[in-house]
Parts: structure tokens; sequence; C-alpha cells
């Protein structure tokens, strides 16, 4: 590939991130070429974030119920978000 290929791939997947609702800001495809460190870290950060919290429901898990307060019910932690 050339750079304009992998400049061209690395705008296409920031955009995919944005899509997803990722925060990236001060994050341009210079960042991955010049090799970043702190900026490619936050990348992966959220991806990791994303790909995690995405797969935790209650449905799936309701062991999390025991993390309810007294005096929560189901409904309650539904409304929060997976973090």
């Amino acid at each position: 590939m050339n750079v304009y290929e992998i400049r061209e791939n690395l705008k296409l997947g920031i955009s995919a991130c944005k899509g997803l609702g990722m925060k990236m800001v001060g994050v341009d495809p210079k960042d991955f070429i010049d090799k970043t460190p702190h900026l490619i870290l936050a990348v992966v950060w959220q991806v990791i974030r994303a790909v995690n919290t995405k797969a935790i429901s209650l449905k799936d898990t309701p062991e999390i119920m025991r993390l309810a307060e007294e005096g929560e019910e189901l409904v309650d932690l539904m409304k929060l978000p997976p973090e």
C-alpha cells in the first residue's frame, strides 16, 4: 500500500469510530503514521471499552442485580449505562 491508501484507510477507521460514538478529538491519520503513543493508546482503549460494554446486559448476566443498592429495583439498573 502506498501512503495515500494507508491515510485513506486510517480516515475510514477514525470515521467509523466517531460513528459509533467514540470521542476522537485531536486524532487524525498522521498520528498513526507518526506512531504517537498516547493518541494510539487512547483510540485502542476506547475500542476495547466499546466492545466490552456492548456485551454487558442484565438479560445475559443477571448476577449484576447483586450490585443494586437497597431500595433499587431492576428498572433502576436498566436505566444506567453499562459502565
